[in-house]
Order: structure tokens, then sequence, then C-alpha cells
């Protein structure tokens, strides 16, 4: 008789089971093509939104999507070649692909993308052409070797370069750099 109330037991069990199995896999796929997955930007008309997915372990690769040109978080499916919304999801996470029925496992890496607002890189400064517009510093009276700066009016040591050298201005950025020429009357005698 213990026997029979363990096997009934268990069945129950079993059927509970299943049927929380399948109503959080239903309840996932009632969701609407292009509702957003928690992120707040504007999808452009027949674009997708994706979610992250508890993957577990598979043998076959998982493909990278492409970021999309001037679309900060969005990118193209690397199956169908549609726009999907990963914004918010970090570069590196594996997304199911919202075009697909999650049985198909059609799931994609979200690349490394540039975030809204960055600037595209720009070409290294002409360094030859800011040498050719250097200004000429000024000394400071009173305090031997130290100039002052002819475009933000600092002031800098500069005893340790020669007179008429161009050298970069302390102030000015890689990006864009500034030239000072270092003037004959520098060094002051003591």
């Amino acid at each position: 008789m213990k026997r029979i109330w363990l096997v009934g037991i268990l069945a129950l069990l079993s059927v509970a089971c299943q049927r929380e199995e399948e109503a959080s896999s239903g309840a996932s796929s009632k969701k609407k093509p292009g509702q957003s997955g928690g992120g707040t930007s504007e999808m452009p008309p027949g674009t997708r939104s994706a979610k992250a997915t508890n993957r577990g372990e598979s043998k076959k690769p998982i493909p990278t999507a492409e970021a999309v040109p001037d679309q900060p978080g969005f990118v193209k499916s690397p199956y169908n070649g549609e726009i999907v919304d990963v914004t918010g999801v970090p570069a590196g996470t594996v997304v199911d692909d919202p075009g697909y029925p999650a049985e198909e496992e059609k799931q994609f890496r979200v690349p490394k993308m540039a975030e809204a607002g960055e600037d595209e890189i720009l070409p290294p400064p002409d360094i030859e052409a800011a040498k050719a517009e250097a200004r000429t510093a000024k000394v400071v009276p009173g305090k031997p070797g130290f100039i002052v700066c002819p475009w933000d009016q600092s002031e800098f040591d500069a005893s340790g370069f020669e007179a008429g050298a161009v050298i970069m201005d302390p102030s000015s950025t890689p990006e864009t750099p500034r030239f000072l020429t270092v003037p004959d009357d520098h060094i002051q005698p003591e």
C-alpha cells in the first residue's frame, strides 16, 4: 500500500513540473514582436528587442551580431539580417534572437559598440603644421627659467630647454597639440 502512495505522489510531482515548464515557456513566447526588453530607446520600424538568455553548454559556436552604424544599441541578426534592439545589454552577452521561437535556439553574442554620443575616431593631428604655428612664450620677470604660455597665461619651468626650442604647450592635449617657442632670454642671470 505504501508503494502505491509513493508512486502516486511521484506521478503528481512529475505532472506539476511539466505544467510549470509549459507555463514558463508559454509566458515568454507570448511577448509581442517589437516589444522592448527593458530599453527605453525609440526603436526603428521593423526592429525587435532581444533579451539575455541562460544558455547551457552547447557544441555549436555562437555567432556575434554586427553593430548597426549610426544606431547605438542596435545590431543586425546574424541569422536573418533584421535589426534587433540590444540597448543596455553588455557586450559579450548571449541573447535570444527575437525573430525565432525559443525552441530553435537562435542565439547570438552582442558586439562591442560605440555608446550614444561618442564621437568618431579622429585622424592623428598634423604635428608639423602645429609646430609651424608655434607662438613665442614670454619670460616671467624675477623667476629665472620660467616662461608664460601664450594661450592660457600659465607659468611653467622651461630651464631644461634651449633658447629657440619648439616645445609642446603643457596645457594642450594630444588630440589638439599646441607648440610654443622658448624665448632667447628665458634663463636670466641671478
